[in-house]
């Protein structure tokens, strides 16, 4: 592909250090105006390069796309959309956005997003999606629903929405940590206050709550991201 194409694909090589650090190189790495990010295993429509290079000519800073659960052969087994939108907005007056899908795998990403204001993806974190995509939302100017499941989202035994590890659930302690800060550090948090507590009371309180116990009822991480919530939202 890099020789039939060498003005558009560019094949850049790193260590491997995880998703995070794969997609932050490429934050570094790229020329463009908009990113796509794309995890490994998993894949878009047939026809998706296509109809986002349309998408594309249109005004926008985050385009947001539907997407669905595909098995290992490749069967669709959920369907999910994306903004709960039909027409573009901002992040001020659809806060409720910080409650759609955190996925960074069904946006069209305006690059400047990243680069101007000094974000990337948390390295060495499960969550990373929840540490940085709402940050992202409230730097937008115009968030572009487009109601095409262009992305494949792989389920597979041993990802980390299906992962047995118990202790690692308590990394949402941290992630809860960075995005409430980044809310309060850049004077935001009071206006999304009631959205973010939502918000980690689904992620920490319900989901990752829910996820270890099902491995380990008696593990003490329960606990210690009921605390945690409880801590950032006391009432």
């Amino acid at each position: 592909l890099v020789e039939r194409y060498p003005d558009l694909v560019k094949v850049v090589e790193t260590p491997n250090g995880g998703l995070s650090h794969a997609r932050n190189v490429g934050i570094e790495a790229s020329e463009a105006d908009y990113l796509l990010f794309i995890d490994s295993d998993e894949y878009v429509s047939d026809r998706a390069v296509c109809e986002i290079l349309q998408v594309l000519e249109q005004d926008m800073d985050i385009a947001v796309f539907d997407f669905v659960h595909v098995n290992e052969s490749g069967e669709v087994t959920a369907a999910f959309d994306g903004s709960g939108r039909t027409e573009a907005f901002t992040l001020e007056e659809y806060p409720e956005f910080l409650f759609c899908p955190h996925n960074a795998v069904n946006k069209i990403w305006k690059r400047s997003l990243f680069t101007e204001h000094g974000i990337r993806f948390a390295e060495g974190l499960w969550y990373e999606d929840l540490a940085t995509s709402p940050k992202l939302y409230p730097l937008a100017q115009r968030i572009l629903p487009v109601h095409q499941a262009w992305y494949r989202y792989l389920q597979r035994q041993g990802s980390i929405t299906n992962n047995r590890s118990t202790a690692r659930n308590d990394e949402m302690i941290t992630v809860a940590k960075l995005v409430i800060d980044w809310y309060r550090e850049t004077g935001r948090y009071e206006r999304y206050r009631e959205q973010l507590c939502y918000k980690f009371f689904y992620e920490e309180y319900l989901a990752a709550v829910c996820r270890a116990n099902l491995i380990d009822p008696k593990s003490p991480v329960q606990a210690a991201l009921r605390d945690d919530f409880i801590r950032n939202f006391p009432d």
